[in-house]
């Protein structure tokens, strides 16, 4: 806790913080607990001086981290400020950045302190601890922006989006804008929403480069653009993407009328792309193998890939599920699939299964089932752990069998061969409707469901060596 003092004197840390806070300052040098809060600095500055000054002394219990990582670093940010004129630490330039670091460097350079991470804290702490999200700032923390598990990135762990390498202005102005309306209108995920900036950035470089705003922009400059495309060495999918991307930015530009109108080529500079086969050949027998060895493999993939194996769902959704996403209704076991508004049968053993695992590793029922190494599995993360789990059982010789959508086929094949109609199946993977699978009415799936608990003499005991 800390005393209210008006921000415009020289403060002593021992007066300023109570209690067991201000005890820890025994002993601690005179130039960590003096601060010149009367200085000739920007009061938004100061006012962040203040809140990181009590967010470090709060949460950093070490004494010498305390003082040597963040206190002395944030006092002689306190001094470039002052010498610099900085008016606001979340709009921290990177040619700032790299000035407040060789002033650190001169200052303190027996502490060898990484300045890049201590300004990342600082960026990271303000935006997190803000009242609202503070759409101006260069760098904006994911967890702050209030997103959906479901839109949650399924290929890599995206914690922040930085608009630093964007130097002009207005360039950054209207991308801030662009991106704050995919953010806060669209339903798209992370990942897609990075894909998208990382292609709008490269254009608005190229334009940097030279020195256009993107105010500047005609066909002239665009048909530039996307014949310099054209000459990566890329393939036609990922030019398109990029034309496409650019494409949307500028319509969406001229729709807020922050660029002049003009027709955009883009189907003109279309290229003809032809769909890659990623079918892997044998997969139904690849994928019996896997379930023959799923014994061996560590409680968390052995479930999780049940769970994909028995529901066909998107890997995406599997890193989504919590607790609460399985439960039971008419003596039945289901699960409702995250992000939709469908749920899907599942043998009451699987359910079993999940329940004893959460139970014991005490998993909150909000909590996501699956983490790897405390964050949010990946599509990469996932492929790395089975693939590795694979080649430890002696199966598959590296080959990841989850690839794609191969395994729901499988699985759509396997409830066709057992009789279910192909209106049910299409409701139970949900390509067709956001219905649940509650309305099928015929009792094919749930018989199929059954039957495939009783696979062969080894497969039956995929649930019994468990449990």
């Amino acid at each position: 806790m800390k005393k209210k003092i008006p921000l415009n004197q020289i403060i002593y840390l021992p007066d300023y913080f109570v209690g067991n806070i201000a005890q820890s300052f025994q002993k601690e040098d005179l130039e960590i607990l003096y601060w010149d809060f009367g200085k000739e600095v920007n009061e938004t500055v100061k006012l962040q001086i203040e809140q990181l000054l009590n967010h470090a002394v709060k949460t950093i219990k070490d004494k010498e981290e305390r003082r040597n990582r963040y206190l002395l670093p944030l006092k002689y940010l306190f001094c470039y400020a002052e010498n610099s004129g900085l008016q606001d630490i979340l709009k921290i330039e990177a040619d700032e950045e790299e000035d407040f670091t060789s002033f650190l460097r001169m200052q303190i350079a027996e502490l060898n302190i990484n300045s890049k991470s201590f300004i990342a804290f600082c960026r990271k702490t303000l935006f997190l601890e803000a009242k609202g999200i503070n759409w101006e700032a260069y760098v904006w923390y994911v967890a702050k922006l209030n997103i959906a598990h479901e839109r949650y990135s399924l290929s890599s762990t995206i914690e922040s989006f930085s608009f630093l390498d964007i130097r002009l202005e207005d360039n950054r102005k209207v991308l801030q804008e662009y991106m704050k309306y995919l953010f806060t209108v669209t339903n798209l995920n992370l990942g897609t929403i990075r894909i998208k900036q990382t292609y709008i950035k490269e254009f608005l470089k190229h334009l940097e480069e030279q020195e256009k705003a993107i105010t500047a922009i005609d066909v002239s400059l665009l048909k530039e653009y996307f014949d310099k495309l054209s000459m990566q060495r890329i393939g036609p999918q990922s030019y398109n993407n990029k034309v496409r991307a650019v494409t949307i930015f500028l319509q969406y530009l001229q729709m807020k009328d922050y660029i002049n109108h003009f027709t955009i080529p883009v189907l003109f500079y279309k290229k003809k792309s032809y769909p890659k086969n990623r079918e892997i050949k044998d997969l139904d027998k690849k994928l019996d193998l896997l379930m023959f060895k799923l014994p061996e493999f560590p409680e968390q993939l052995y479930i999780m890939s049940l769970i994909l194996l028995y529901t066909g769902i998107d890997k995406g959704k599997l890193f989504l599920l919590r607790n609460a996403d399985f439960y039971c209704e008419n003596e039945d076991s289901w699960i409702k699939v995250p992000g939709t508004n469908r749920s899907v049968p599942i043998p009451d053993i699987l359910h079993l299964m999940v329940l004893r695992y959460s139970e014991k590793n005490r998993i909150d029922v909000e909590r996501l089932l699956f983490l790897n190494r405390d964050k949010k599995y990946t599509a990469r993360s996932f492929e790395e752990s089975i693939t590795r789990q694979c080649l430890k059982s002696g199966i598959l010789d590296g080959e990841y069998v989850f690839k794609g959508n191969g395994y729901q086929k499988e699985l759509c094949k396997a409830l066709y061969r057992n009789g279910t109609s192909i209106q049910a199946i299409r409701e139970y993977m949900g390509y067709s409707t956001d219905e649940t699978v509650k309305t099928i009415s015929d009792g094919l799936m749930r018989k199929w469901l059954r039957s495939r608990t009783n696979f062969s003499s080894r497969k039956k005991t995929v649930w019994e060596e468990c449990y």
